[in-house]
């Protein structure tokens, strides 16, 4: 049969995205079935209307037609299968991946694919093929929802076992997912992930060694699944490493597991086999049990950054969530891989529905007190199929879980922390996420074209300077990077804008008077101006300050600290609002980020243009602190 899959987008066509490699996974199987099978993954092309891309599947003039992802891509697939049944009216339909096995009743009619695939889909798929083929009924074939064609109603088969011997399944199919390609879009920095690498030209791919994890985190959405572990031969998955090596020439290494290695000795082979080949690497963990000297090896044998699961830093929180460690173990952990020298990524997810107030503020106060491990923040999210969700579902909170599914926002209060609280804690998670964090020092920065850019930052934690050769501009991002002489991790003082307006760039002229309530007025007709110059916000929030009106200093210090995090005086002015507002524990994180920029000899943001297409892009996206509506609070307090 002929058959055309489709990767979801997920990136502006030139920038860095993260493949998902479960797709050339049934590619592969599909193709040894004996199948003609072309795979469009849509993040290499920019189709300019829908109309482009029928006609680009059209002319594959398939026989069936798939797509597959996470329930926070159900909009970009019910789109594809719609304009595939318009393409291709004769064409079966398929979707499969988490947003179906999530909830396979719910989504099957929303998407309105002709079949929907249930947990693991190689096996699956060769089968329902097979089925099509010879014109069978789809009864026999396990694991799939289709609509019987006399009753015209859903009909949901046995459910498939997981495949036990994963060593069985092909490699992913490299080409088809346009590897090619793939791998020259990786920069050195990265806008939140883990995906590092030293190199000046990063060739990266990912790869499985294993599948399912046997944890049950109460917010994962694979907790619905039966995930019994199951690891790959070492002989298979140094055998496709050495492939990718030769074919693609990589020189970084993605594990994608969930969890790298329940086993110390598989972990320590492992590290054996592949020190040899000089590739930088970088996986996911627990935090327990793990060893310094089990660290060194890794370290010695290529590895550059850990995944952590941390979660919380609150214990009550981290035993609501069965996360089976301590606050005490992720201390532990933290400490010895930052010794070791290696790097660390991990999250503070807040509003689990246990989270109370204190509980935040707990977090909060390990996120400052352990600044060094630029960990990220986030509201948890209650993403189908997870133990949250279904509580949510079954306690009201959640009343329609199609219209939950549509408007993609996974973040709710299920807590008993006040909703406006709740609002403001999230805001404060976002404000803190954009303020402050280790960050290093540019000193020298040059353009290159296509938007990017050549850096030489100074690494804070070891005050090596590196020099950087690939780091992509994009619009609303954080650029981290990581040291190649110590491997943490740090923050880099830019921010990619649509443009820079001329109040930005200009040095502002402060109004000349000496009377105070003269000045005060001056500076509030400056302020409301369209787009006003941060160094405004900053000396009209201090003159609010010096008459003691919270209700306006705090917004006008924090829109101008928004604007320029990276400048300690903003971080002090801020720290004496909050503390003058009766906010010591906040007041004393934002002084201590001032001396850390004092410290690093940092002084400002340095804002740099993107090029149009990508502009033209993201034009929608939030998040990017140059926005207007960043500091449309302050203004609205004067």
């Amino acid at each position: 049969m002929k058959i055309t899959l489709i990767m979801p987008k997920s990136a502006v066509k030139g920038l860095p995205y993260d493949i998902p490699i479960g797709i050339g996974s049934l590619t592969a199987v599909l193709k040894r079935a004996g199948h003609s099978v072309s795979l469009l993954n849509l993040n290499h092309y920019d189709f300019g209307s829908d109309e482009d891309l029928i006609e680009r599947i059209r002319a594959d003039q398939p026989d069936v037609i798939g797509t597959g992802s996470m329930s926070f891509s159900y909009g970009l697939m019910q789109n594809y299968l719609r304009l595939a049944k318009i393409a291709c009216p004769d064409a079966k339909t398929m979707v499969g991946g988490m947003v179906v096995t999530s909830q396979p009743d719910v989504v099957y009619d929303g998407l309105g694919a002709d079949i929907a695939v249930i947990g693991e889909a190689e096996e699956t798929v060769v089968e329902l093929m097979d089925a099509f083929v010879g014109n069978r009924e789809l009864v026999g074939v396990k694991g799939i929802i289709y609509r019987d064609a006399k009753t015209g109603e859903p009909v949901t088969t046995l459910p498939r076992p997981l495949i036990q011997d994963i060593d069985s399944l092909p490699w992913p199919d490299y080409a088809a997912m346009e590897m090619d390609e793939f791998v020259n879009l990786r920069g050195n920095s990265d806008d939140g992930g883990l995906l590092f690498s030293h190199h000046d030209d990063p060739r990266m791919v990912p790869i499985m060694t294993s599948r399912g994890c046997p944890f049950k985190c109460t917010f994962c959405c694979y907790e619905l699944v039966e995930t019994q572990y199951r690891t790959r031969d070492l002989d298979d998955v140094m055998a496709e490493i050495e492939h990718l090596i030769d074919r693609y020439q990589i020189n970084t290494l993605f594990i994608s597991d969930d969890l790298f290695s329940l086993k110390k000795s598989r972990l320590y082979e492992f590290c054996e086999r592949i020190k040899p080949l000089n590739l930088n690497w970088q996986c996911s963990l627990r935090v327990k049990p793990l060893e310094r000297d089990t660290l060194e090896v890794m370290r010695d044998a290529g590895c550059k950054a850990i995944g952590y699961g941390v979660e919380s830093a609150s214990p009550d929180v981290l035993l609501a969530m069965k996360k089976k460690i301590t606050v005490a173990d992720i201390d532990r952990t933290l400490e010895m891989t930052h010794d070791v020298g290696i790097g660390i990524g991990g999250n503070l997810i807040f509003c689990d529905p246990v989270e109370t107030q204190q509980t935040v503020r707990e977090s909060l106060g390990w996120f400052a007190a352990n600044p060094q491990y630029i960990i990220r923040m986030a509201m948890v999210g209650f993403h189908p199929g997870t133990v949250i969700y279904r509580d949510a579902v079954a306690n009201g909170q959640i009343k329609n879980n199609m219209e939950y599914l549509e408007n993609c926002e996974f973040e709710i209060n299920v807590t008993d922390i006040p909703d406006a609280v709740y609002v403001e804690i999230r805001n404060h998670i976002n404000f803190l996420t954009m303020t402050t964090g280790v960050t290093g020092k540019i000193t020298s920065l040059s353009e290159l074209g296509d938007n990017r850019m050549e850096m030489q930052i100074v690494c804070p934690n070891c005050q090596a300077s590196n020099t950087y050769k690939k780091v992509f501009k994009r619009l609303n991002a954080i650029n981290w990077i990581s040291c190649r002489s110590c491997c943490s991790r740090y923050k880099v003082p830019l921010t990619a804008v649509s443009e820079i307006t001329t109040s930005h760039t200009m040095t502002f002229e402060h109004p000349a008077m000496t009377d105070p309530a003269e000045k005060l007025e001056a500076y509030k007709i400056i302020a409301k101006k369209a787009d006003p110059h941060h160094s405004v916000l900053l000396a009209l929030g201090k003159l609010f300050l010096d008459l003691g009106d919270a209700s306006k200093f705090l917004p006008l210090l924090n829109g101008a600290l928004k604007l320029n995090p990276c400048n300690p005086e903003y971080q002090h002015q801020y720290a004496k609002g909050l503390s003058r507002a009766g906010l010591e524990d906040l007041a004393v994180m934002h002084e201590r980020q001032a001396q850390m920029l004092a410290a690093a000899g940092l002084e400002d943001m340095i804002y740099v243009t993107v090029d149009q297409a990508v502009r033209e892009d993201q034009a929608t996206e939030e998040g990017n602190p140059l926005h207007m509506e960043s500091n449309l609070a302050a203004v609205e307090a004067i």
